[in-house]
């Protein structure tokens, strides 16, 4: 590709009975002609909002407009420009009747429904006391409860510890519970738990009994359980529901004869490790108990389930497992892939064929590249400065093992901070922390890790600024392209500027009319916390933007 390539753009269109028409811009009709076309691409959308005119009567209905039919712009060679769906269709007569084609890429198809799930939830903060009728089953049968607490034992851990004082008399019988309800629309797939027996309680007297349980119902009506758990301990086990309708699940502590017990004397045992499943049947990953669930996996689930009309064969495999990730109130799939992506950092898109890309960022090599001296090509760039270059990141969480909020300092943890001699400011004794805010509770180590990658991508070279380009774009052999085709995710270089490097694409605007390629580069993706514009992006999945 030496020449330039045309850089003609026709548009196709897709209805709900799968009845395809084109707009070209060569058509013998002037109102299938495509005017005022431009669309733009973004990191953590992919294809993103999009616009096209045509001239139309506006007091007419026409079968190739329709609302969430599907658009797609290709070039001559068949190259996809662009892919979305129709969001809304107004229509004007400032300048004689037309009709603007809005467009929103196809992830706003993860923002159409919401859902609920239980992946795997550590909190123990979500065990808390019986029902009102589990309470009144508990008194007509004699036993007095006991609530149970999360502490920490005397090596630290955290637990669920129950118990009860000595001594008790006939009729009475102790009880101490601990209940755990995943919500009216989700359902238990499995329980993994370790306990640790205290002080007083003889795992040879058969009249302690320690076990879990997985319920129907917040009374037991219906249940799987453990059986006795009495041994020596400590000990560890999985639950498995042995059908999908179990809401609940349980722990408990008892003393089932009376009299018993000695006066003065504490009887009490510890739950470490709680972890409830849901029933989404993914895979655990990890070496210790209890395992996680690997991002990718999760989002395949969610894409699958709630945005069946998105492929995910573009889903790269991740290898970290996720220790907590819970979705007990209604989200949307979108916010979901941002929560997850809080591990990895990766970009997320969706591009062709609604393929959702998610894989890792490569900044080693560059995929275009431009030259200064080239016709219609200007450039904006900030240049590198101190504000968002750091050496150690503190990272502000809730832990859902203690429910407490905690801070974790680079001063503790090595992983927290960049002591490379390439740091500008290890290079003159300066410590310069940024600060880490997680939205979503998580665990220790968790929040470990999305520290670390977090401090990663912010210390990525970055000088933020544009790019414009008329017409076309060079790939790296130096082979001439439509300048549409760079897109978010991609990578350029300056190639006649002294010692470049590849800038990191975030965002690409392309204006027909002009010919004209603006790109966005180096900004900081912002992931973590969905800090995108949530107005924004709502706008667009409505077609309003």
């Amino acid at each position: 590709m030496s020449s330039k390539p045309p850089l003609e753009l026709a548009v196709e269109i897709t209805d709900a009975s799968n009845t395809r028409y084109r707009w070209d811009p060569g058509d013998r009709d002037a109102t299938s002609v495509p005017q005022n076309l431009s669309f733009r691409t973004k990191q953590m959308d992919g294809f993103a909002d999009g616009s096209i005119q045509l001239s139309r009567r506006i007091d007419r209905d026409f079968p190739d407009l329709g609302l969430f039919d599907s658009v797609a712009l290709v070039g001559r060679d068949g190259s996809v420009a662009y892919e979305g769906r129709v969001g809304a269709l107004p229509r004007s007569m400032d300048a004689g009747h037309s009709v603007t084609v809005q467009t929103t890429g196809w992830m706003a198809h993860a923002r159409d429904r919401t859902f609920t799930e239980i992946y795997v939830d550590r909190d123990l903060g979500a065990w808390t006391t019986p029902s009102r009728a589990r309470r009144a089953w508990l008194i007509t049968a004699n036993y007095t409860h006991y609530d149970s607490s999360v502490d920490v034992d005397t090596s630290g851990s955290q637990s669920l510890r129950m118990g009860f004082p000595g001594a008790w008399v006939a009729p009475a019988r102790p009880s101490a519970e601990a209940w755990y309800d995943a919500g009216t629309a989700n359902r238990i797939g499995k329980l993994y738990y370790e306990w640790a027996r205290e002080a007083n309680i003889d795992p040879a007297n058969t009249n302690w009994a320690w076990q879990a349980y997985l319920s129907t119902t917040d009374n037991h009506v219906t249940y799987a359980w453990t059986g006795n758990l009495q041994a020596a301990g400590p000990g560890s086990g999985t639950l498995m529901a042995d059908r999908t309708d179990y809401r609940y699940g349980s722990a408990a502590l008892v003393h089932a004869p009376t009299p018993g017990g000695l006066a003065g004397q504490e009887y009490s045992l510890r739950w470490y490790k709680l972890a409830v499943y849901g029933t989404h049947g993914l895979p655990t990953i990890g070496t210790t108990e209890p395992k996680g669930l690997a991002a990718s996996d999760v989002i395949k689930n969610i894409a699958s389930r709630f945005c069946p009309k998105l492929r995910t064969d573009g889903v790269e495999t991740t290898t970290y497992p996720i220790p907590h990730l819970v979705f007990k109130e209604d989200t949307e799939p979108y916010d979901a892939f941002l929560q997850i992506n809080a591990h990895h950092l990766w970009q997320l898109a969706v591009w062709e064929n609604r393929t959702l890309h998610y894989g890792g960022v490569d900044l080693s090599d560059h995929d275009w590249e431009i030259r200064l001296s080239d016709p219609g090509v200007s450039v904006d760039l900030q240049g590198d400065s101190t504000e968002a270059l750091a050496n150690g990141i503190v990272v502000h969480f809730d832990n859902v093992t203690t429910g407490q909020k905690e801070r974790l300092s680079p001063q503790t943890y090595a992983e927290l901070r960049d002591d490379s001699v390439e740091n500008p400011a290890n290079r003159h004794g300066i410590e310069r922390w940024i600060q880490l805010n997680l939205s979503s509770p998580t665990t220790a180590e968790a929040a470990l890790w999305q520290g670390r990658a977090a401090l990663a991508e912010n210390n990525q070279p970055k000088a933020p600024g544009s790019i414009s380009i008329t017409g076309h774009v060079r790939d790296r052999a130096g082979h001439w392209h439509p300048g549409w085709k760079v897109r978010a995710g991609d990578t350029i270089a300056i190639t006649d500027h002294p010692n470049d490097r590849p800038r990191m694409v975030v965002e690409t605007s392309w204006e027909h009319d002009s010919r004209k390629l603006t790109i966005a580069v180096d900004q900081s993706f912002k992931r973590l916390d969905a800090l995108l514009d949530r107005l924004a992006t709502g706008l667009r999945a409505g077609g309003l933007g």
